[in-house]
């Protein structure tokens, strides 16, 4: 089974192939890779795609989603020929669906209804659907959200301190994100630490652009940072996280901000690149602060803090932790970040390998006798996705369509 992936991030798209042909499985690498970014302009955007046998970059003009995805299915149908069985899409807010699931009018209706709830992403998988219908009209299309590893999250830790109302009947609650990433990260950990998942109490970090945290027992979501929507919880590249709601009141009762402006600042203008006025990626902020810029040293002072405190919480609610584990572009390439936060953690007896820490790949860099067991792995999204919908086809083969 042939699978065509799409990953829409706020200003990216990510693309991948994975050719099934020849037995019916795939490996984690695709076949075919692509990915393109914009600025707010059409101008300048530029698209890179690799495959086993060449690479290139092209010019492109985008300056949406419907427009980058449309471009990055050109890209493959030139630069490779791909032939989908099915096309696969990372949607980030599910509500409550459980599963990886064909889209049909349902479906659909249902990632159109959670687009308030996380506009940024959903809006922009909406337009990736279109694009890939256009494309591959004949093709099923699945959605797999990123809310559905959390729906294990007992009542406890789901619900918030409202209203019981809200969370029985409005579905007011913690939904978690990132839990594809969480999910393949947790099966990835027990097989570096030749570990079955069952037994294994693990914290997965989720570092980039976004950050989130994940309690995982036994390959079970038991608790995580991201609430609601996606920007609760740690401090990230340009949200916010947590911050005491009665500030957003005031700040919204005295008129010194309208809910556009407030939402604007909380997701875009705040996290690091708020706090040191500079940059919302990290490898900037590190270098600014090097060069004694103060702001940039208490954005990242506050960021390990903000993450060790989690990383504490997160292995309370595991009730131990055997392991913790780095993904995401931060938590796979940041020596620095990984160092500080390990370095705050002692008291669980975590202790970093600075050797292995400044390595590459998939990897253990924990040090030899620390009672936790430290881990880098790669994100590999694309290739979760794949699998769950090269399995989902097996399960349902019925032609429904996004339109």
């Amino acid at each position: 089974m042939n699978v065509f992936v799409l990953n829409a991030g706020s200003s990216s798209f990510k693309a991948a192939y994975f050719d099934g042909a020849g037995g019916g499985t795939f490996g984690a690498q695709p076949n075919w890779y692509g990915e393109v970014r914009w600025s707010a302009t059409a101008a300048g955007a530029k698209l890179d795609w690799t495959s086993a046998s060449a690479n290139g970059t092209t010019g492109v003009d985008v300056s949406d989603h419907g427009t980058g995805a449309s471009a990055l299915l050109r890209a493959a149908m030139e630069t490779f020929g791909i032939a989908p069985d099915f096309i696969g899409h990372r949607i980030v807010h599910g509500m409550s669906e459980s599963r990886c699931t064909i889209i049909d009018a349902r479906v659909r209706n249902l990632i159109e209804k959670a687009v308030e709830l996380a506009p940024l992403h959903n809006r922009a998988a909406l337009a990736g659907i279109d694009a890939a219908h256009a494309a591959f009209p004949a093709a099923p299309q699945a959605a797999d959200f990123d809310t559905a590893f959390h729906t294990t999250l007992a009542p406890e830790v789901a619900a918030y301190a409202l209203p019981y109302d809200w969370y029985a009947r409005r579905g007011i609650r913690r939904y978690g994100f990132h839990g594809i990433s969480h999910r393949y990260c947790a099966g990835r950990t027990a097989e570096l630490l030749e570990r079955e998942p069952a037994g294994l109490r693990m914290v997965s970090a989720h570092l980039g652009n976004g950050c989130s945290l994940a309690a995982i027992v036994d390959g079970k979501s038991v608790d995580t940072t991201m609430g609601y929507t996606p920007l609760d919880g740690l401090m990230m590249g340009t949200r916010s996280g947590t911050v005491d709601p009665g500030l957003l009141l005031y700040l919204l009762r005295s008129g010194q901000y309208s809910v556009a402006e407030l939402d604007t600042v909380l997701n875009s203008g705040s996290g690091l690149k708020g706090v040191s006025e500079r940059s919302e990626d990290v490898r900037d902020v590190i270098a600014a602060a090097a060069a004694g810029d103060v702001k940039a040293q208490l954005a990242l002072d506050m960021y390990v803090h903000r993450l060790a405190s989690a990383v504490a919480a997160m292995a309370a609610a595991a009730g131990g932790l055997d392991a913790l584990s780095f993904t995401g572009g931060v938590g796979e390439h940041s020596a620095y970040v990984r160092e500080r936060v390990c370095a705050r953690l002692a008291f669980l007896g975590v202790a970093l390998d600075r050797v292995a820490n400044d390595g590459s790949g998939d990897r253990e860099v924990g040090a030899p006798g620390s009672n936790v067991r430290i881990s880098v792995v790669t994100a590999r999204e694309e290739y979760a996705i794949a699998r769950d919908v090269a399995l989902l086809g097996a399960r349902d083969a019925r032609p429904r369509f996004a339109r």
